[in-house]
């Protein structure tokens, strides 16, 4: 049985846990990962998720990803004799890297506040819950630009698979 297979038998805590392993050893966008991407998203899906609450946050975080890149491409054709483009990347970084951390905030009032008006079962309730620990997973591990672009695209991958 290969790995995609196995993951398709996993629940969305264990996903999430996979999810997890996969990050502590390093964040690297590659094939497994965006797997379990995927395979997160069919489990919130038959959860029944909201996609526009996840738009949302979504958003949010788009907007920050705009913002860092506009500061980026300021820092780098400013001083492009001066600094290197990875300079210009990290030094934009470390000044949006605050409004990432903050997002674990605004994604637990958004997500808790879904879950205070779900009148209906738990396991939406639950979906609400994963995609809250999904984002703060990933947010501990952001450490770059390109991390942080990384996780863009697989957020992005999630909203995709939930239509």
């Amino acid at each position: 049985m290969n790995k995609a297979n196995l993951y398709k038998k996993m629940n969305i805590d264990n996903v999430l846990e996979k999810l997890k392993q996969k990050l502590e050893k390093g964040f690297n966008l590659d094939v497994e990962l965006v797997e379990l991407c995927e395979d997160f998203a069919e489990e919130l899906k038959k959860l029944n998720i909201s996609q526009s609450s996840i738009r949302n946050i979504y958003n949010s975080f788009k907007s920050i990803q705009l913002g860092l890149q506009q500061k980026f491409i300021k820092l780098f054709s400013e001083s492009i004799d001066d600094i290197k483009k990875d300079d210009a990347e990290n030094k934009a970084f470390q000044m949006f890297h605050p409004k990432i951390r903050l997002m674990k905030s605004k994604a637990n009032y958004v997500l808790e506040r879904k879950k205070a008006d779900i009148k209906g079962p738990e396991d939406v309730k639950k979906g609400y819950t994963a995609l809250k620990q999904f984002i703060f997973i990933f947010i501990e591990n952001i450490n770059s630009k390109k991390e942080f672009d990384n996780f863009m695209d697989l957020f992005e991958c999630i909203l995709g698979n939930l239509k």
